[in-house]
C-alpha cells in the first residue's frame, strides 16, 4: 500500500513539474476513414448519379466508372467520351455493365477508355453519363458492333445525367478494364 502511495505521489509530482503535457504525434491513416453512419440519400425515380471519378481527376488508359441509379424498366445508362484536345469532334460510347437490366443498376459500373496505350497522355476528356431508351440502346449497340459506337452528337433522346472533365496520365488503369 505504501509503495502505491509513493508511486502515486511521484506521478503527481512529475506532472506538476511539467509546464505543458507531452503531445504525441498520431500518424494519419493510410486510407480515409469513413465516420458517417448516415444512410445514403435515396435517389428520385429516373435519377442517375456518378460517384467516381471526380471532376478534374487523373485517369489512365482505362477507368471503371461507378454510380447509382433509380431507372424505370425502359431506360439504361450509356457512357460517352470526347477528347477535348485532339480536334476530333467524335464522341465514343459504351454501355455500363448489365445495361440490359435497368432494375439491377441501383449501383452500376462501366469501363471507359482514353486513347491507345499512352498516346493520349496529357490530354483532357469530357465524359457524359447518359440516360438512354433501352430499345434504342439495344438497336444502336447491335448496329455498331463492327465499327464501334461513335458519333458527333449524343444519340437522339438521351439525357445527360452527369458529366466530368478528366485528365489523361500515363498508365494502363485498373485490372478490371481487361
Amino acid at each position: 500500500m505504501k509503495r502505491a502511495a509513493v508511486l502515486l505521489l511521484a506521478g503527481v509530482a512529475g506532472l506538476a513539474a511539467c509546464d505543458e503535457p507531452e503531445q504525441k504525434q498520431i500518424p494519419a491513416p493510410a486510407t480515409p476513414v469513413v465516420t458517417s453512419t448516415a444512410a445514403p440519400v435515396e435517389l428520385k425515380a429516373g435519377e442517375v448519379v456518378l460517384d467516381f471519378p471526380a471532376d478534374e481527376a487523373d485517369v489512365k488508359r482505362c477507368e471503371i466508372f461507378r454510380g447509382r441509379a433509380a431507372l424505370p424498366a425502359d431506360k439504361t445508362i450509356l457512357i460517352g467520351v470526347r477528347n477535348k484536345d485532339n480536334g476530333n469532334p467524335e464522341r465514343y460510347f459504351g454501355l455500363v455493365t448489365d445495361w440490359e437490366y435497368p432494375k439491377d443498376l441501383a449501383t452500376w459500373t462501366g469501363p471507359q477508355w482514353f486513347g491507345d496505350k499512352d498516346s493520349a497522355a496529357g490530354q483532357s476528356f469530357r465524359v457524359e453519363i447518359l440516360i438512354i431508351d433501352l430499345k434504342l440502346a439495344t438497336k444502336l449497340n447491335k448496329e455498331t458492333k463492327v465499327d464501334g459506337w461513335h458519333s458527333r452528337e449524343n444519340p437522339q433522346g438521351t439525357t445527360v445525367a452527369a458529366h466530368v472533365d478528366l485528365n489523361r496520365v500515363k498508365g494502363s488503369g485498373p485490372a478490371d478494364c481487361s
